[in-house]
């Protein structure tokens, strides 16, 4: 069964677009400039991981503007660190470095590219959609070289809802001119992409490049949502992830199986 036209929906950041790697080795750009003990590159990335999910949160619930949340993630990085104040570092001009590093850092994963082009052959609108700031999101795929790609962008930034909330899915589809049950979103995480998107409507790929396991409560989490499970694909990589598929899962055909 063909459900007709489609649509696709994609996360940006370690979805199409390497973030986890920029922002690794432009932290270490910052070490190398700033750094004077020889493990601060080490330190730094360990209290970057400590830290950046509960900084970036506070952007995401209107508590600080992005820029803001920018230098306070970078002084929250400073003082797990090196909470005695030993190196005395300055977050507002780390900040600045790390931001300008990470831009020549920014490329898209390899299987990237032939996705997009296998879905743009087959006739499905595809854009994306991300718990971020548009403009920087929009330079960011302009650096990665991504812009020419896509026909639309909803970012949270700019509609005031983040996912999970199914208002920022539901904003996603009416970008395309679809109605959610004719839209596959595409995300690397377990709650905020996949279950997210399944809530709101639309069917779902949880692109597990890592190849983890599904998180604790995973099946009563697609359990509790009718249908889920025909309409949820687990993949290791976006090389299997085409038209077909989407077809299948726009069908409810795809029994929630990995790829």
């Amino acid at each position: 069964m063909n459900p007709g036209p489609y649509g696709v929906l994609f996360d940006i950041d370690d979805t199409l677009i390497d973030f986890s790697g920029a922002a690794r080795n432009a932290l270490l750009d910052v070490a190398a400039a700033f750094g004077s003990a020889p493990d601060v590159g080490e330190r730094m990335l360990l209290s970057w991981a400590a830290v950046s999910d509960v900084q970036y949160e506070r952007f995401l619930s209107g508590e600080l503007t992005f820029d803001d949340m920018l230098v306070a993630r970078m002084a929250a990085v400073i003082d797990e660190m090196d909470p005695a104040g030993t190196l005395e570092l300055d977050a507002a001009p780390l900040e600045e470095l790390r931001n300008t590093s990470i831009f020549t850092h920014y490329a898209q994963f390899d299987d990237v590219a032939a996705a997009l082009e296998r879905f743009r052959a087959d006739g499905a609108a595809i854009a994306v959609l991300s718990n971020a700031d548009g403009p920087y999101q929009r330079r960011k795929m302009a650096a990665a070289g991504l812009a020419d790609f896509i026909d639309g962008a909803v970012f949270s930034g700019d509609l005031g809802v983040a996912k999970p909330d199914p208002g920022i899915f539901l904003a996603g589809a009416a970008s395309l001119g679809l109605p959610p049950e004719r839209v596959v979103y595409v995300g690397d995480r377990w709650a905020t992409d996949a279950i997210g998107a399944l809530r709101a409507g639309l069917a779902a790929v949880w692109l597990n490049r890592d190849g983890a396991g599904r998180p604790h409560g995973a099946q009563d989490a697609v359990a509790s949502i009718p249908g889920a499970s025909a309409r949820l694909a687990e993949v290791t990589g976006l090389d299997v992830v085409d038209g077909a598929l989407a077809r299948e899962l726009l069908t409810g055909q795809a029994a929630s199986r990995m790829l």
